[in-house]
């Protein structure tokens, strides 16, 4: 990997991408970041990218305005370049920024993530272990009720005649 930039290959780009890992995701709480991990999709995989995690940020307007998003994106891409390497292979990588990292610097941040370095290493490898859950679980009655009891019938009723200002 490059010391400037990450290749396409090397981020999750597509916005199905990020709702699919913050849907089924295994977390990670630092002070200043979350990261959520879950296993590359087959269909993102290539030769190039089996080898390497791919990293997506989300930075909202919480973190402040779009010069502190920026430098926050800036900061958490030079920091996954240097340890990128720690990460479990075929593992998707999406860093929440959260609260104010304006203080920080490089330092700091490597600092932090190697703080939670062996926290992410094992979650990594549990979501790339699991099985991936379903979309949605399928719902079940409520304990002690009919299902469907007391609700609405589906099916709109009629009545035989059209009414007084439709002909017949």
């Amino acid at each position: 990997m490059s010391d400037r930039t990450l290749p396409p290959e090397a981020r999750v780009r597509r916005r199905a991408d990020y709702l699919r890992v913050q849907k089924q995701s295994a977390r990670v709480a630092a002070p200043h970041f979350v990261f959520l991990l879950t296993p590359t999709p087959p269909s993102a995989t290539s030769t190039e990218a089996a080898r390497r995690p791919r990293l997506g940020i989300i930075a909202s307007k919480a973190v402040g305005n779009a010069v502190v998003r920026a430098r926050a994106k800036r900061l958490v891409r030079a920091a996954f370049r240097e340890v990128w390497t720690r990460f479990p292979v075929g593992l998707d990588v999406v860093v929440l920024v959260r609260g104010d990292i304006n203080g920080l610097s490089l330092a700091d941040v490597l600092l932090e993530w190697r703080g939670a370095e062996n926290n992410i290493i094992r979650r990594g490898r549990a979501a790339l272990v699991a099985p991936e859950s379903p979309a949605s679980p399928p719902a079940s009655p409520q304990k002690g009720r009919l299902s469907g009891a007391g609700q609405r019938p589906s099916v709109v009723r009629r009545s035989a005649s059209p009414g007084p200002d439709l002909p017949r």
